[in-house]
């Protein structure tokens, strides 16, 4: 086995996508590794598979690593696989990058903070400024469905806050 180094070519949306490239870049003679994560992908028998869209966009994506001598050819290999498909990726130089990361990240914030809201609005209004400032395009409908849940989490969040200091 060669000794280079391991790196990241690709960061796929959902586990479909990187079962289907190491799949292509095997049969091309690419070994590739994936980094497993020790998250349980269903909850319970009646919730859905977080890690299809969801997990993978709160933990940046499912890497998909290959050595060092191999990076040009399977950064071409991915390149290839999504213009297959009809599919284009947003840098196709930078394969895996997403033109709207940060308003991405912003929209699950916005879903998960009533979970987390403290930690979530912070790290969703970081991400909102941050695609604000690389004038990232915005998706409508998940900015007014996103806004309104954080306006909503926050809102009670600022009352249980009030209503315990009041009590003290």
């Amino acid at each position: 086995m060669n000794d280079d180094k391991w790196i990241v070519v690709f960061k796929a949306d959902n586990l479909i996508e990187r079962d289907a490239l190491v799949a292509q870049m095997a049969f091309q003679g690419i070994e590739a590794r994936i980094i497993e994560r020790p998250t349980s992908r269903r909850i319970s028998e009646d919730t859905v598979d977080l890690a299809f869209e969801g997990v993978s966009s709160l933990f940046d994506g499912f890497p998909i690593l290959v050595q060092t001598s191999n990076e040009d050819k399977a950064k071409a290999l991915v390149t290839d696989f999504f213009k297959r498909r009809k599919l284009t990726l947003d840098e196709p130089e930078i394969p895996g990058e997403r033109r709207d990361f940060h308003f991405h990240k912003y929209y699950f914030c916005g879903i998960f903070s009533s979970m987390l809201p403290v930690v979530l609005h912070g790290y969703g209004i970081y991400h909102f400024i941050k695609g604000v400032k690389k004038r990232e395009p915005l998706r409508p409908a998940f900015f007014v469905f996103s806004s309104a849940l954080f306006v909503g989490s926050g809102v009670l969040v600022f009352y249980w806050i009030t209503e315990f200091l009041r009590s003290l």
